[in-house]
Formats: C-alpha cells, sequence, structure tokens
C-alpha cells in the first residue's frame, strides 16, 4: 500500500539536498535563527521602562511631524480615498454636516468633528457628518424605512 507520509518525508529531504536547493535552506535557516534573536533582543530592550518611554515618545513626535502623511494613509486605508478628495468634499459642503448644516471643526473630536459617511455595502463615500448624524444614521443602521417612519412618529 502507498503510504503517502512517508512518500512526502522522502521527496522532501531528497529535495532539500538537491545542491541548488541547499543554498536557499542554509539561508532560511539563517533567517529564522536572526528573527529569534531580534525577538529576544526587543523582549530585553523592551522589559526596560526608560526604552518603553523613549519608543512613546519617538512616536509621538514622528507622529506630530506626520500627522497629513497619517490622515492620507488612514483615508486611503478605511474609505478608499485621499487627503485632497476629502478636501474637496469639505469644500464642496462648505464645511457644514451635510444632514443638518452645522459648522464642522476638523480639530475637535467632539459633537462638531468630522465624520466620513459611507455606504457599508459598497463603501462609497456619500459625505460628511456631524458626530450627532453620524450616531443618528448608525443607530438607523442606514435603513431608510426605519427613518421614515420616526419621521411620521416626530409628526404626531
Amino acid at each position: 500500500m502507498f503510504d503517502r507520509k512517508k512518500w512526502m518525508k522522502e521527496y522532501n529531504k531528497a529535495y532539500r539536498l538537491r545542491p541548488e536547493n541547499l543554498a536557499k535552506e542554509k539561508a532560511r535557516g539563517k533567517t529564522r535563527k536572526k528573527i529569534e534573536q531580534v525577538k529576544e533582543h526587543h523582549k530585553i530592550y523592551y522589559s526596560k521602562e526608560e526604552n518603553i518611554q523613549h519608543k512613546r515618545n519617538h512616536n509621538k513626535e514622528y507622529y506630530q511631524k506626520n500627522k497629513i502623511k497619517f490622515k492620507d494613509y488612514n483615508l486611503r486605508v478605511k474609505y478608499g480615498i485621499d487627503l485632497k478628495y476629502f478636501e474637496e468634499i469639505r469644500l464642496a459642503q462648505d464645511n457644514k454636516c451635510a444632514i443638518c448644516n452645522i459648522e464642522l471643526n476638523p480639530k475637535s473630536h467632539h459633537v462638531d468633528s468630522i465624520h466620513i459617511d459611507h455606504n457599508h455595502t459598497t463603501k462609497k463615500v456619500r459625505g460628511l457628518l456631524c458626530s450627532s448624524c453620524n450616531v443618528m444614521l448608525g443607530y438607523a443602521k442606514d435603513n431608510t424605512t426605519l427613518l421614515q417612519k420616526a419621521i411620521k412618529y416626530l409628526n404626531k
């Protein structure tokens, strides 16, 4: 009876022993060893409080110097738009919420901060909203029927 496991083990051993593959195998072993050495070094280095604090400070400084780069990257990853397109939308909306027309403040992280509204299925950006309108749409789960029922209820 054919033993596939045994055959694969023998085949892999023969493959690794071919002259053209010996160098690859040797390099792979060195790479694994180097990775383990780096992990061990990081474990020791970051166990010291001053090194942790130094890394935090470095990260904060880097972020402060590269805020625009980070914002552009996050917009591309989350919404598929770049910073230029974001600014075009903001200017087209006159820096106001697309629903309630409240002034949007890009520096704030509170009620008047900017939220990018998008279709969760198609990922297409619809506009910019204030925090309250964004939460309202979120609780309604972008369901227009539910929002129409809410309007009827409010008009009673």
